[in-house]
């Protein structure tokens, strides 16, 4: 992905902040931002407390609003190429299997997977 030219972006998910993944048993920072760079959308939400999100980000209230929140409802692949969303990776974790959603939508293309991350192609991206 990181070879591939364009202005697209990548959908991390799981959609949280701080979580253990399969690579790492404890809870740290999402690793996605280091790892995509500048083209990856990841949760912010810090989930500490009673506090869900304090996060000011329009494309986070986007994710949650519209992609989150409509899972498994028609029209999510136009929903993501409204935001210019190419691909969402799905790195297994201890709620990974909430996202199975993805895998139903016949305009996401499963393109990779291996036991650490499962990636689809947007084919609604223009």
């Amino acid at each position: 992905l990181q070879s591939e030219q364009g202005s697209y972006k990548i959908l991390f998910l799981p959609w949280h902040q701080y979580m253990s993944y399969d690579f790492n048993p404890r809870i740290i920072a999402n690793p996605a931002p280091d790892f995509f760079g500048e083209q990856i959308i990841s949760g912010d939400n810090a989930e500490f407390g009673d506090v869900y999100s304090d996060s000011t980000d329009p494309m986070s209230a986007y994710i949650e609003k519209e992609i989150l929140a409509k899972a498994g409802m028609s029209g999510l692949a136009t929903r993501l190429a409204t935001k210019k969303i190419k691909y969402v990776a799905l790195a297994h974790g201890p709620d990974w299997n909430q996202y199975a959603f993805l895998s139903l939508d016949p305009q996401l293309k499963l393109i990779s997977a291996d036991s650490s991350l499962v990636v689809y192609e947007n084919l609604e991206y223009r």
